[in-house]
This record gives C-alpha cells, structure tokens and sequence, in this order.
C-alpha cells in the first residue's frame, strides 16, 4: 500500500486488498489508508483462494475503467501505474512489463535474468482495461499461470508434444509490453511462486 501511495499518477486511485490469511489485518489497512487518505476496499476472505481466483474477484469488486494488479510482496517504481495507462490510452488493451530482477526467498540471492526474446506477461505486472478483461475468459482458478486462460494462450496438443512455439509469437499485438528499462520491478518469488512464462516454458501450456 506504501507503494501505490508513492505513485505520481495524477488520477484518483482505488485500492482493492484480498487477504486470504489466517487473521484480518482490516484494522492495520483502515489505520493507513485513514492516515494516506487512500480509498481502499479491504476484504478478509474466509476461505483460501487461488492466485487465479483472487484476481478474479478483484477485477470484480472495483468499476473502475483501468485495472492494475499488484502482488503485495514485488517492488514497482514510482511511475509505473502512470507508465502503463499511457499504453492503454495509446491503444493497448493491455500491458505488462518485463522481467529482468528477480530475488529468490529460497535462495536469498538477487538475479538479473535477461533473455534473447520477450517472454509471456507476468501476471502480476498487469495493468489492463475492464473492458477487454470482461470481454475475454478472465484468469483461471489457479496459482500456477493463471495468466494463459486471460491471453487464450492455448496450443494444439500435438505441439505441445512436438516442439513449444515461441514466447514472443505467442503475445497478442494488442498487449504492450515496458521494457524493464523503463520499469525497472523486483519480481519476489517464494517456494510456490510459477508464472505464465515459466508455465509455457516448461511445456505445461494447456492443449486444445
């Protein structure tokens, strides 16, 4: 929350917290958004909730026009949420940005992974129009890519035996992708942290 309230975007921000954790924390969140002046909609779930599931219901608990997720233990820049709608205002349904620094919990080590084509969004780099999320299939109820069910990135099974297609062709023209240049973000991954991109390429896409 200290994050999104350091953004320079000019434009009125609501907040959605999905906590799916033993004990609510509604009364730490109510004392800083009170102390931040941020609109946030805290919400306990009462059950646990896939990372899939929980973007879901996110997307669905705000009307706002613009959504951005935001994974509580990544680190983003200042301009990112700005950065991102400036693609969408250009005419992009969606953008994400690339991931270069990661830190493993695992290993307490810091990594700087930088590879010869873009890969798949991160899913929790996202920042991408209501309307083209509602109009697609939303994310699936899973912690492990739920981002391919979102960009339809499915392929014939016969090629997923074969041989993976490429990362890069598989990106719709309509989803921008900041390079890390530009938004430099630390990826924090634990034990049970898989994105998309390591989905696809480990040859887990799922077929048709």
């Amino acid at each position: 929350m200290a994050q999104i309230w350091a953004q320079d975007y000019p434009g009125e921000l609501e907040v959605v917290v999905l906590d799916d954790s033993s004990e609510s924390s509604e009364a730490k969140v109510a004392e800083f958004a009170r102390c931040a002046s941020m609109n946030v909609n805290y919400q306990h779930l009462p059950y646990r909730c896939s990372l899939g599931g929980k973007r879901n219901l996110a997307a669905a608990s705000t009307e706002a026009d613009v959504i951005c997720l935001w994974d509580d233990d990544d680190i983003f820049p200042t301009n990112r949420i700005s950065r991102q709608v400036s693609d969408l205002v250009g005419g992009r349904d969606c953008s994400y940005i690339e991931t270069v620094y990661y830190y493993s919990f695992m290993k307490e080590q810091l990594n700087v992974h930088r590879k010869h084509v873009p890969g798949l969004p991160i899913e929790n780099s996202l920042c991408f129009w209501r309307d083209w999320f509602e109009r697609g299939r939303g994310f699936n109820a899973v912690n492990f890519g739920e981002g391919l069910w979102l960009f339809d990135l499915r392929v014939p099974e016969a090629a997923v035996d074969q041989a993976q297609p490429s990362l890069e062709a598989l990106v719709p023209e309509n989803v921008a992708m900041v390079p890390a240049t530009e938004l430099p973000f630390l990826y924090v991954k634990h034990g049970v942290s898989v994105s998309g991109d390591q989905v696809a390429e480990e040859g887990r896409l799922a077929p048709l």
